[in-house]
């Protein structure tokens, strides 16, 4: 708070004020979504913040995730929707650098990719085991029947086993 405070004081013409949550999940340390108006302006902007980059590095939250984050939510106020404005360009670094952070684009913490597989476990008519996908899954459940390429088996809704989650590599 006492950083929007501070944009407040530095940045009079801000109008809006950001919402906030701590659900982001993934590699990213934060994220920064902004609704614009017919004419370009910012209506809304939300900043979305990951529970486990902060609990990994507090303090890096402190002095570079939250400057980042809000310096994009300062620049959307102070640009709009501009396309001569990048993401990262010298106008957001000038800005971030005001707020405490280095102007660095990327984080080195050692957070996990979030995104995960699902997979379908099947016993044929031989007893072999196959993992389908979601597709081929759904596609066995509503009556279509495989055969196994190898045992020339069928793979059917009535040989399903489990559902096997894998986090992606």
């Amino acid at each position: 708070m006492s950083l929007l405070s501070c944009v407040e004081e530095r940045y009079p013409s801000v109008n809006v004020r950001p919402t906030y949550s701590f659900n982001l999940t993934g590699v990213a340390a934060g994220k920064c979504t902004t609704q614009f108006s017919l004419f370009g302006q910012l209506t809304q902007c939300h900043l979305e913040f990951n529970a486990k980059a902060i609990a990994a590095d507090k303090a890096f939250f402190e002095n570079e995730t939250l400057p980042h984050e809000v310096a994009h939510f300062v620049i959307a106020s102070l640009y709009g929707r501009s396309k001569a404005i990048r993401p990262h360009g010298p106008e957001w670094k000038r800005i971030c650098i005001e707020l405490g952070g280095s102007g660095a684009r990327t984080h080195n913490l050692a957070l996990k990719r979030s995104k995960q597989y699902r997979q379908w476990l099947y016993i044929d008519s031989n007893g072999h085991r196959h993992m389908l996908s979601t597709i081929r899954h759904r596609r066995v459940q509503s009556g279509t029947v495989y055969k196994a390429r190898s045992s020339k088996a069928t793979i059917e809704a009535k040989g399903f086993v489990e559902e096997v989650i894998q986090d992606a590599e």
